[in-house]
């Protein structure tokens, strides 16, 4: 992300990064149990094993992360946060029965597009927000790239998990379309976006 929008290699950033990586998917294994039991046995045998230590690990990784990016301010003290808020509205059942849904897992899509989402506001915004500098053009070209990179990596990882997500009534693109349609869509899918990148970079590029 930084070699992309032209910033030197922030350390704090990407210590930041690692800490919310480490802790979000340690979480979502909690969370994420009914689908786990299915698709990933040998995952869900040695988590629920030595579920107290992740667990406990897990929490106090991103507390680490909060503290470290609340010494650089404001801005980087929310970004850090976005992954937490979204995994939580995601997974835990909040809204009321009257919405037809208790959890964002549990509409369509909604899946590839939460992971998406908070993978790209850390490592794209941390070291811009680091650096001082403002959200411009390149920023958004940069969060493009990485949002749709990382849908498509969790589309395929989908792929696997069709049983699991099935029976645990999380509607992801495979479940929806079947293993051919979701490969054709995500081939067109990446064509579609790195052509449009690729102009657009160089649009920029040369506007500078």
């Amino acid at each position: 992300s930084c070699f992309l929008q032209g910033l030197p290699f922030d350390l704090v950033a990407a210590a930041i990064l690692m800490l919310i990586v480490f802790a979000v998917y340690n979480l979502n294994r909690k969370t994420d149990e009914d689908e786990d039991v299915i698709n990933h046995t040998e995952r869900y045998a040695f988590t629920k094993k030595y579920e107290s230590i992740l667990f406990r690990s897990a929490i106090g990784a991103y507390i680490i992360a909060i503290c470290h990016s609340a010494l650089q301010g404001v801005d980087s003290l929310l970004v850090t946060a976005a992954p937490l808020v979204a995994g939580i509205v995601y997974s835990v059942p909040l809204f009321p029965a009257g919405f037809g849904f208790r959890r964002l897992k549990e509409i369509p899509i909604m899946k590839s597009l939460t992971v998406a989402f908070s993978w790209t506001i850390p490592t794209v915004l941390l070291p811009v927000c680091h650096a001082g500098l403002p959200v411009d053009a390149a920023t958004g070209i940069v969060g493009i790239f990485f949002f749709f990179q990382v849908f498509i990596n969790t589309v395929v990882f989908d792929l696997r998990d069709v049983e699991g997500d099935a029976a645990s009534g999380v509607r992801t693109i495979p479940t929806i379309l079947g293993t051919r349609k979701t490969l054709f869509l995500l081939t067109g899918l990446n064509l579609t976006v790195g052509t449009v990148l690729v102009f657009t970079g160089g649009a920029c590029r040369v506007s500078v």
